[in-house]
């Protein structure tokens, strides 16, 4: 379920995450479900330590991709989705702290500082923006991002193919000279893709 180029676990972590879900609430202990979630998140650099086997031992286990990093954005947004009240000041907290752990991540890609932990702003940063849509629906309303969001799933299949065939682009500049350009053409180019496959029925429910 992994795909050949690894990135499909999320489709069955995705699967995963909303059967636990449904059982929480089934049992009426949906109160507990976010707790768990985000226990399960802050175990995660944990878990990494284990990811060799010990001697003796053979084993395929990898943390990061399974319930312990799909657990948290699925359960957060089915939360917040039912939350009535939200507030723009918490996605200021979480965008803010993001972008400062985003920092750090990219100081320890590009120039080795020690900060393993700062994965955290690929939870943070996606739901200050989940928080600021929900509150602000009148963002995207008349526009084209509805119909982008109903596309995602099919840009997240296939961008690893249009990844594989640009890294070229990785030795024409510094890394933090592409990397945003990179991820831009990344999308558009899979953006392409998927409304190419959406033509013809035998493609269509490949991407959609």
């Amino acid at each position: 379920m992994i795909g050949g180029a690894g990135h499909l676990w999320f489709i069955s972590a995705l699967i995963q995450s909303i059967i636990l879900i449904l059982l929480f609430v089934s049992l009426n202990k949906e109160k507990f479900l976010i707790y768990f979630a985000l226990l399960a998140y802050a175990l995660t650099p944990l878990a990494i330590h284990y990811l060799h086997p010990l001697p003796g031992y053979d084993y395929d286990w990898n943390p990061m991709i399974g319930l312990f990093n799909s657990i948290p954005p699925v359960v957060l947004g089915w939360w917040f989705s039912k939350k009535k009240e939200s507030r723009q000041s918490t996605a200021f907290l979480l965008l803010i702290t993001g972008i400062a752990l985003l920092g750090g991540e990219l100081a320890n890609k590009f120039y080795g500082f020690n900060l393993p932990f700062m994965g955290a702003n690929s939870l943070l940063l996606p739901f200050s923006l989940f928080i600021f849509t929900l509150l602000n629906p009148q963002w995207s309303s008349n526009s084209i991002l509805p119909i982008l969001g109903r596309m995602t799933l099919g840009i997240y299949c296939v961008h690893p193919l249009v990844m594989h065939h640009l890294e070229f682009l990785k030795n024409l500049t510094p890394q933090y000279l592409w990397i945003i350009p990179l991820i831009l053409l990344t999308y558009l180019i899979s953006l392409c893709l998927v409304l190419f496959l959406r033509i013809y029925p035998w493609t269509r429910n490949l991407v959609i």
